[in-house]
This record gives C-alpha cells, sequence and structure tokens, in this order.
C-alpha cells in the first residue's frame, strides 16, 4: 500500500443536538487537480465506527483512516460525543460524560455525520452521498448493523468483530450496578476511576426490542462482510455466526478468521500487530472494491 503522505486528513468538529461538541477525522486521497484543486471524481465514503472505550486516535483506527484513504474511499473515523474524549487526544478525561454515555446516544452521533454527508455540508471532500457504508468494531459494529437495517442511506455494511447483543452482564452485576447507581471500569484505588452510570443499563433495557440485534441482520438487504476471529474471548464467534444465519445470505459474507482475537492483533495503543491487520484491511478492501465493479 502506498505512503500515507498521500493522503490528506482533516478534523472536523460535529455537534449533537445537546450542542455537545464530538470530532471525526476525515481522511481522502491526495490526488487534487493541480489545476482547479477538486477531485477528478466523487467518491464512496466509509464511515468508521469504534467500539467500546475506543476512539479515533485508539489503537488502530487512525490506520484503519488512513489505509481506506489510500483505498480511494472518504474515510471519516468517529469519536462519540459521549466517550470522554476531548483536549487530549489519546485518552479518555472527561469522565463524567464517559459515564452517561448510552447506545442512543452514539446512534445518534452517527446519524448526525449520515445526516451531514447527505446534507452536503462536506462538499469539500468530494464524497459520493450516493455511495456511503458502515465499517464498525465490536460494539461499533453492533450500532453500524442497527443503523444499516433501516437507513436506505447505507450501501454497504462491514461489521468486525461485532457483538450480538448489547446486554452483556449478569443479574448480579446488574443488580448491584443499580444498587450503586454505576458500573465501575477500572481499579477503585486509582483516582479518577471510570464508570458507567444507570443511564446505560436503562438505555438498553428500555429499548430492548429497537436494539435486538438479530433481527437488525434479519432486516440487512445491502451487501455485508461479517469478519470475526475465532479465538474472539469477548464476541465469541457463535455470535458472528448466528448474525450471519438471520441475514439475506445471498448479499452477506462471513469470514472466520484463525488465530485472532477481539481486537485483531492491537494489543495496546502503541503494539500493533500490521500483518494480521493489513490481512483483515486488504480482505475487507478488495471486498468494497469487487462489489464497487460488478
Amino acid at each position: 500500500m502506498d505512503n500515507i503522505s498521500k493522503i490528506i486528513k482533516k478534523e472536523i468538529e460535529f455537534r449533537n443536538s445537546l450542542s455537545d461538541i464530538f470530532r471525526c477525522d476525515v481522511r481522502v486521497p491526495n490526488n487534487y487537480s493541480a489545476d482547479d484543486k477538486k477531485f477528478f471524481e466523487k467518491i464512496p465514503c466509509v464511515i468508521v465506527c469504534p467500539g467500546f472505550m475506543a476512539f479515533k486516535d485508539w489503537g488502530h483506527f487512525p490506520y484503519i483512516g488512513e489505509k481506506m484513504a489510500q483505498a480511494n474511499y472518504c474515510s471519516i473515523v468517529l469519536n462519540y460525543s459521549h466517550n470522554g474524549v476531548e483536549e487530549q487526544r489519546n485518552r479518555i478525561t472527561n469522565l463524567e460524560k464517559f459515564a452517561a454515555n448510552t447506545v442512543s446516544q452514539e446512534l445518534a452521533d452517527i446519524r448526525n455525520v449520515i445526516d451531514t454527508i447527505t446534507d452536503g455540508n462536506l462538499e469539500e471532500f468530494c464524497i459520493d452521498t450516493e455511495n456511503i457504508f458502515l465499517l464498525g468494531h465490536s460494539r461499533g459494529a453492533a450500532n453500524a448493523l442497527l443503523i444499516a437495517s433501516s437507513d436506505k442511506r447505507i450501501k454497504k455494511l462491514v461489521t468486525w468483530a461485532s457483538i450480538a447483543y448489547y446486554d452483556r452482564w449478569t443479574a448480579h452485576q446488574k443488580n448491584n450496578w443499580r444498587q450503586s447507581g454505576f458500573l465501575s471500569l477500572s481499579k477503585e484505588t486509582e483516582s479518577h476511576p471510570i464508570r458507567m452510570k444507570i443511564d446505560y443499563l436503562e438505555d438498553i433495557e428500555k429499548n430492548r426490542v429497537k436494539f435486538d440485534l438479530y433481527k437488525a441482520a434479519s432486516r440487512i438487504n445491502i451487501p455485508w462482510l461479517i469478519v470475526h476471529g475465532i479465538e474472539d474471548l469477548i464476541a465469541k464467534v457463535s455470535e458472528a455466526e448466528k448474525l450471519f444465519d438471520l441475514s439475506a445470505d445471498a448479499q452477506t459474507q462471513l469470514v472466520k478468521i484463525p488465530k485472532v482475537g477481539h481486537i485483531f492483533g492491537t494489543e495496546t495503543p502503541t503494539n500493533r500487530n500490521d500483518s494480521t491487520l493489513n490481512n483483515i484491511l486488504q480482505l475487507t478492501i478488495n471486498w468494497l472494491h469487487n462489489l464497487s465493479r460488478r
């Protein structure tokens, strides 16, 4: 693949319905005309949706954005308005906002980006508004699945290591969560522990039917690539198989990757197995390209 200097990156600020700012990285291939500084043609857009506790500058997400742009897509890698990442781009610092995050809010943020594209407010990137694709990882993949199942503006869907249900806690854990009002995600000895308020749990319980990912899978009628590591211990490969079984499988492809876990070789934000990730990226890009040539 080409050197990353051949792409253009710009951070764009969005505002949700509550006027909360969230930032996304937009990358496009650097093939401007020397005369008029415009692209020769409009290009498809891949919106990349990170999962739980991930964000646009974490781990493999900048790399994914770069490689998608090099493959001649406009890539938009998301932050969410309540993922707690603000001025310090590489860590969660707004713990109150993070604690109040919900699936509903993340879905609204993704739709906000789609609306911005289709309303023509990102014209500078020459996006083909008739070719908007979603690529999500883990919970971000579940979010992408829900949106693609009901939004006709989405033309292709790629889910990496998708969860198949949002409610992933035992009755005992949820009871403790309700009693304390929060779920701790870090050691309580830390001066500023990361927590989730009861808002998240109440949101997924209130919207249990609306957030049913199995039903969403049965409604998908666009090309869908499901990629899953066989050694995934967070979202078992059986979850991917169930989603595939429920889909319109004539347009759905399931690829199970041996010896790969949930984060596809990204052990930490600075420790990335490029071989594993590149293979999955190339698989995804080839799938997108092949469909485009049909």
